[in-house]
């Protein structure tokens, strides 16, 4: 028994410690703790396991989303600037439980994304899907789930005209016009990043946050 278990060990810790892993993205960021402690370095997102990795020396460190306040991510491939923050969420109508969700958009309303299994199962990662823009198959629908996050209350997007255009009624008339003018003919995760960020900066009066300029809305990683 004690060999069965030291056995899954060393499997455990391969799955978990190796930096190598297809499912894990690595680059220079930086960890802010629930103690608000910072640690700068060698960061890595495992997406699959939904732990935040720390490359000490030699040494890979994990952290979970209990853990983390949040974490930023410069990709040393694309070199974009990805941040996820840890929040709680009852996945699959279970128990609420802290997990790591990618920030498209700050402000009002918040924009999230997460990683889905899924996907992966299937040999879609969000990694192949950001080389590979021309894939047949709307890849970000496969590879994520949308989330958004209002009054500190974070819900799945299943259908976005259903889930979130009732929270934008108070600017339902600037937003029809806006939709009408720019011919935005579906709701596809770009363009919920769009309708999103347009409301947040209608709203942006009652607030003091820097948003993403308009000009570069298409810099986000969102494929079509």
């Amino acid at each position: 028994m004690r060999y069965l278990f030291t056995f899954f060990l060393c499997v455990l810790c391969f799955t978990v410690f190796s930096k190598d892993m297809p499912h894990t993205s690595w680059g220079e960021g930086c960890i802010i703790f629930n103690s608000t402690k910072k640690i700068v370095g060698k960061v890595g997102y495992d997406y699959v396991n939904d732990l935040v990795l720390y490359q000490d020396g030699k040494l890979i460190k994990t952290y979970t989303p209990r853990q983390v306040d949040y974490f930023q991510i410069i990709s040393k491939d694309s070199k974009k600037f990805y941040q996820y923050v840890s929040l709680a969420y009852a996945f699959y109508l279970s128990y609420e439980r802290e997990a790591f969700f990618e920030v498209i958009l700050d402000g009002l309303l918040a924009f999230l994304r997460k990683p889905n299994k899924r996907a992966f199962n299937m040999g879609i990662t969000p990694s192949k899907g950001r080389e590979e823009p021309g894939a047949f198959l709307r890849i970000d629908k496969l590879c994520f789930d949308y989330f958004y996050c209002y009054q500190d209350k974070i819900q799945r997007i299943y259908n976005f005209h259903k889930d979130v255009m009732p929270i934008l009624s108070d600017q339902k008339e600037m937003l029809n016009d806006y939709i009408e003018e720019n011919d935005i003919l579906d709701f596809t995760p770009r363009n919920q990043m769009v309708i999103i960020h347009y409301y947040n900066l209608l709203t942006a009066t009652a607030r003091e946050e820097k948003q993403m300029p308009v000009e570069n809305w298409k810099e986000y990683n969102i494929m079509e």
